[in-house]
């Protein structure tokens, strides 16, 4: 994140009524007056800013501010060409669908726990989560599900794994993760499935910090590390986060784009107590991305 309390960040307003809900705003939390916030620079520092007891003049504001910013978008979508459509009535004998989700992840056997740093979240790598990849790895007919596995800074009893839940049928999955061949791959971040080889079988690849991971699928139900024997393995560490199967010349054959972040180093980045870490508002959080570089 850099050093966010280093330059003010401004708000140009072209709203009076912006500006008057600013001011009412201030006012609540007993800032100075209009002095401190010039009619079209004023540096937004409100959250920083003592409370007051004025919750009244604070709701009001609230208020102002909300209906000027909807009337701007309701301008700015008529000047385009937007207008609001009127909901159209369903069919006759038909009804609106019900939304009604729950978490049923115990009852179905989904109980695998993902790991991305400690509590502490001390470097920026631990709060980008993983991913999950939903497909049918066996060709039974029924989507299973892949959940890419983080790690910890500080090595732990056991080396982590990603997990691999076979769908039984009936809202039932089994962990076939030991049974598929597949350990520890390392810090995963993102995953892609597809058949880069056109023999009808799904493989993987793992977008990572640190080393890149291919598992191609070997048709008796297990995977393989195949990243060096591909061509896909890059010298050094490197953190990529997202990646995709896709056609892109229209060959037949599907080729692969992976995603890089930023050049991370969890030895040689400042952790956020140090004075050479990032603060936001007065609180050491991870330092990152601002202030590292890209990696391409």
């Amino acid at each position: 994140m850099g050093d966010i309390d280093s330059g003010e960040k401004e708000l140009r307003l072209a709203d009076p009524d912006i500006e008057r809900a600013i001011t009412l705003i201030a006012q609540a939390r007993g800032t100075a007056s209009r002095s401190h916030l010039t009619p079209r620079r004023r540096p937004v520092d409100l959250m920083r800013r003592r409370r007051h007891r004025s919750t009244l003049f604070t709701a009001a504001a609230t208020g102002v501010l909300g209906q000027s910013l909807e009337r701007q978008a309701l301008s700015q979508m008529i000047s385009e060409g937007a207008t609001d459509q009127p909901v159209q009535p369903l069919p006759a004998g038909l009804k609106a669908p019900v939304v009604d989700f729950r978490d049923v992840a115990a009852q179905t056997g989904l109980s695998a726990v993902v790991v991305s740093g400690d509590l502490d979240q001390t470097f920026v790598v631990e709060g980008t989560g993983t991913g999950v990849a939903v497909f049918d790895y066996n060709n039974e007919g029924l989507p299973d599900i892949f959940l890419v596995q983080g790690d910890r800074l500080k090595p732990g009893p056991v080396r982590l794994t990603p997990h691999l839940d076979h769908n039984l049928g009936g809202l039932r999955f089994e962990d076939v993760t030991e049974k598929a061949g597949i350990g520890h791959l390392g810090w995963g971040q993102g995953v892609c499935a597809g058949d880069p080889d056109n023999d009808g079988h799904v493989s993987l690849f793992f977008g990572q910090w640190g080393r890149n991971v291919f598992l191609h699928y070997m048709e008796n139900g297990t995977f393989r590390d195949e990243t060096r024997d591909c061509g896909l393995d890059r010298p050094g560490s490197r953190w990529s986060t997202g990646c995709a199967f896709i056609d892109y010349d229209r060959d037949g054959w599907l080729d692969l784009v992976v995603a890089n972040y930023i050049d991370f180093n969890a030895q040689e980045t400042p952790l956020p107590r140090d004075r050479s870490g990032c603060n936001w508002k007065g609180i050491p959080v991870p330092y990152g991305p601002r202030g590292l570089k890209a990696k391409p």
